[in-house]
């Protein structure tokens, strides 16, 4: 059973008027039971991930 799963994840900033890509098409498949750690020298994009998935999972 999938408890998480995000497809096509992209991320830009605006630096000195210049578009930046962070992100490009990121997938991430967390099923039931799973152990996921999200590491790397860039914590921006944990944190963006991380709250986009908290909302995710919200009731509507």
């Amino acid at each position: 059973m999938t408890k998480l799963e995000a497809q096509n994840i992209v991320k830009y900033f605006i630096h000195d008027s210049h578009k930046l890509k962070a992100l490009g098409g990121v997938n991430l498949k967390v099923e039931a039971g799973d152990f996921c750690v999200l590491s790397g020298s860039l914590w921006m994009w944990k944190i963006y991930l991380f709250a986009h998935s908290c909302r995710l999972g919200k009731a509507r």
